[in-house]
């Protein structure tokens, strides 16, 4: 037979608070404010799988982002200003992204954008809706170009076309968007 019972509470709401910082530093950039690549690549691998387990109802897309003549950017107006310029494209992605989009900064002044439940055509409306609303940001002084492609099961296959589109895009003069299917891959191989 029970008599007693001993009760005992512990606030670890500092301890979650703490938790979550952390977890915010290890998946955040600093500069930029948005996810880290590894963030990105984690969420892309979780999405790839989505679209996979589900090949006929789910279609989702990945677009590669990159500042247009950084380093001539750099040179003209200086560091600090190539900050601000990634701080605030940033910014604006974050802002005109809809809220079922990831954004993340993956290197330098590349960033990336998936957009799940979203086919290549409406990537391509998205992904142009983001160019003009920066170059606008900026009076068309920094400007971006992006590369868009339909996700598979193979996050490796699609950081290809997608770096494939953005190449296309800089090379047909840059501010622009292309998109580069993963069905084309077999016409280049």
């Amino acid at each position: 037979m029970i008599q007693f019972y001993v009760a005992s509470f512990v606030d670890i709401s500092k301890h979650k608070e703490l938790e979550n910082k952390l977890r915010n530093l290890s998946e955040k950039d600093a500069l930029s404010g948005c996810w880290n690549r590894r963030k990105f690549d984690l969420e892309l691998r979780d999405e790839c799988s989505r679209v996979n387990r589900y090949p006929t109802r789910e279609q989702s897309c990945l677009a590669i982002l990159d500042i247009d003549h950084f380093k001539g950017i750099n040179d003209r107006f200086g560091h600090d200003y190539g900050d601000k310029a990634i701080q605030t494209v940033a910014q604006v992605l974050q802002r005109e992204c809809r809220d079922t989009d990831l954004v993340a900064r993956i290197g330098g002044e590349e960033f990336g954008v998936i957009l799940p439940h979203t086919t290549p055509q409406e990537a391509d409306y998205v992904l142009n809706r983001l160019r003009i609303a920066i170059s606008i940001e900026f009076d068309n002084v920094v400007t971006i170009s992006g590369g868009i492609t339909n996700l598979t099961s193979e996050p490796a296959l699609n950081y290809k076309c997608a770096d494939l589109a953005l190449y296309e895009a800089k090379a047909v003069g840059r501010n622009s968007v292309c998109l580069f299917l993963d069905s084309e891959m077999s016409e280049i191989a």
